[in-house]
């Protein structure tokens, strides 16, 4: 028998992967994206530690969605890179995607992916995870060939990859949940659904 969810589940995503991961998981849900300017509260926290910067940003779109939706549950998400301490933001072109990852091969970065889940506009879970992630020392003309053969979506994501994709030839150890590295805590988000009784077999 296939699990039925009642509906009033929205997230506030527009990312192609994060609708793929809710809907492979059998949630009956709604997408409605968030006009939060990730740019703006990225300057106005610059300060702050990216762990906190990717909670606030969870927070914020959770919150602008559950303003005009107060009776359903909001799923906000989002997800920075913690490189050696600072914050990184997506590649805009080819040439800053080459250069991040001549900055990135050999050493280890973290992924910090956060949730936060809005109801009747209030905060009602919240959950941070990191994971660690060793790129190889790959040649330049590796990261040649693999710009073209990603192609745009190599400015996707801040990392210029996609692990469920060619992205994984980049790595020499990984450590961390899969679906938090894909920005989605998807465990947290359904052991939260179940316990508010949404999950319904």
């Amino acid at each position: 028998m296939p699990h039925k969810y009642i509906d009033n589940i929205i997230l506030a995503s527009k990312s192609e992967t994060r609708i793929k991961l809710l809907k492979n998981a059998g949630v009956t849900f709604e997408s409605c994206p968030s006009n939060v300017d990730e740019d703006v509260i990225k300057k106005q926290f610059f300060d702050k530690a990216p762990s906190d910067v990717a909670m606030i940003l969870a927070y914020e779109k959770a919150k602008y969605v559950s303003n005009k939706y107060p009776s359903s549950y909001i799923l906000g998400c989002d997800q920075v890179m913690d490189f050696k301490g600072k914050l990184l933001s997506k590649s805009k072109t080819y040439e800053e995607a080459k250069e991040r990852l001549i900055e990135l091969r050999g050493n280890w970065h973290t992924l910090c992916s956060a949730v936060c889940i809005f109801y009747n506009k209030q905060c009602v879970f919240e959950n941070l995870t990191e994971s660690k992630l060793l790129m190889r020392k790959f040649t330049d003309e590796f990261i040649d060939e693999y710009l073209e053969s990603v192609e745009d979506t190599v400015l996707a994501s801040v990392g210029c990859y996609q692990l469920e994709k060619q992205g994984i030839q980049l790595f020499e150890e990984i450590k961390g949940d899969y679906f938090d590295i894909l920005g989605f805590p998807l465990l947290p988000i359904l052991n939260f659904l179940q316990k508010k009784q949404l999950l319904r077999v």
